[in-house]
C-alpha cells in the first residue's frame, strides 16, 4: 500500500452536473455525475511566464518540479531556490539557482527491477486510483523504488501524474535511477 496518499479530497476535485444520456435504442436520460474540476495553474520562473498548466489541484509543487526536470531546467532540487503560490494556488513563482546548472540533467541508467514488482503496481493501480473510480476522468501514476510502492497521484493530463511523481521524487532526493513509474494511459514519446 501506498504511504503518502493523503493529498487527494475528493469533495474539492470533484462536482456533480446533469448530463443527458443518449442510449443505443435511440431513447435518453438524464443523470447526475461526477466529473473532475479542472484547475488551472500559472507558472514564472526566474520572474518570467513559464507555463499554464490545466491540471487537478494536489500535488501541484511536485508536479512544477518535475515539469522543470523533464524539460531540462533543472537536475536537482538544490537548483531550486524558491517556490511562492500565491494565497489562491492559482499562481506558483520559481526562482532557480545558476543559470548555466539549469541546462543539464544526469545520466539515468535504467534501475534493477524484478516481473513481480509490475505486477503489484498494476494490481495497487485501480484500488488506489480513487477520483478515477467515482468520475472516470483522471489518470494515475505510482512510483516505487526496491519493490516498494512511495507515491502515488492522479490528474486530468497524463504528463502532469507523470511530472507529480518524478516532482515527487526529486524533492524528496530519492535517485531516479532507482525509481519505477508506472502509469495509466499511453505514454507518447514527448514524454
Amino acid at each position: 500500500m501506498c504511504r503518502c496518499r493523503g493529498k487527494t479530497d475528493m469533495n474539492n476535485k470533484l462536482e456533480k452536473i446533469k448530463t443527458l444520456c443518449i442510449h443505443a435504442d435511440g431513447s435518453n436520460s438524464e443523470k447526475e455525475r461526477e466529473v473532475i474540476s479542472e484547475y488551472l495553474l500559472h507558472c514564472f520562473v526566474n520572474g518570467g511566464f513559464y507555463a499554464k498548466i490545466l491540471c487537478t489541484d494536489s500535488w501541484l509543487e511536485e508536479m512544477c518540479v518535475g515539469r522543470l526536470f523533464c524539460d531540462g531546467r533543472i537536475a536537482n532540487s538544490e537548483q531550486i531556490q524558491s517556490i511562492k503560490f500565491s494565497s489562491d494556488r492559482k499562481s506558483v513563482w520559481i526562482e532557480l539557482n545558476d543559470e548555466k546548472a539549469q541546462k543539464t540533467r544526469p545520466e539515468n541508467p535504467m534501475a534493477d527491477w524484478r516481473p513481480e514488482w509490475i505486477f503489484a503496481f498494476a494490481k495497487e493501480l485501480k484500488p488506489g486510483a480513487q477520483l478515477y473510480r467515482r468520475s472516470q476522468g483522471t489518470h494515475c501514476c505510482m512510483l516505487q523504488r526496491h519493490g516498494e510502492i512511495l507515491f502515488s497521484c492522479e490528474d486530468i493530463s497524463r504528463h502532469n501524474v507523470a511530472d507529480k511523481a518524478i516532482g515527487y521524487a526529486i524533492l524528496q532526493k530519492i535517485p531516479l535511477n532507482e525509481c519505477l513509474m508506472f502509469t495509466s494511459g499511453r505514454v507518447p514519446s514527448d514524454m
